[in-house]
């Protein structure tokens, strides 16, 4: 380690930051996500609905595209009519990596076809159709989470080394 000069250790100590913010930024997106969406399956009742259209759009650019499958549908609470969108609960849509995914999710609902929804009947406007995989969820929580791990650790070995005196090893 004593080769190290004081410029790597302030790299490593920005980096370290760099990693450790958009870690946090995306545990913390992932968490309100997971927390929303398990707020909205507790109190969801199963009904059908009637699907009126289908399709993938693409969103985003470069590292952050994605593809998001649509399925436009309607259903009736208590009387009243409502179409909705939201294939999956809580906030913002889910992209795939690839279309032929966010497709497969798609093409399982026809046009015209009633399908298997679910709604809160006191937040009627709020519905969506599949509940997703709490394995999942978790999953991506610890990835973001050794996300945020590996930028604290950078960051505080720069540190330690910036402020130990690594300029000392530059003579």
């Amino acid at each position: 380690m004593s080769g190290l000069t004081g410029q790597v250790w302030i790299g490593l100590s920005l980096a370290g930051l760099v990693i450790l913010t958009i870690g946090f930024a995306a545990l913390s997106f992932s968490w309100v996500g997971f927390a929303s969406s398990t707020a909205e399956i507790s109190g969801a009742q199963e009904i059908e609905v009637t699907v009126i259209e289908t399709g993938v759009t693409e969103q985003g650019t470069g590292t952050n595209s994605g593809y998001i499958p649509q399925v436009r549908y309607k259903y009736e609470i208590n009387g009243e009519t409502y179409e909705s969108e939201n294939v999956y609960p809580g906030i913002g849509d889910r992209k795939f990596a690839s279309r032929d995914e966010a497709k497969a999710v798609a093409s399982s609902y026809d046009n015209g076809t009633t399908a298997r929804g679910y709604v809160d009947p006191e937040n009627p406007e709020q519905a969506f159709l599949e509940k997703p995989s709490v394995a999942r969820q978790i999953f991506d929580q610890i990835g973001y989470a050794v996300g945020t791990l590996i930028g604290l650790v950078l960051s505080v070995f720069g540190g330690w080394g910036t402020i130990t005196g690594a300029a000392r090893f530059d003579r």
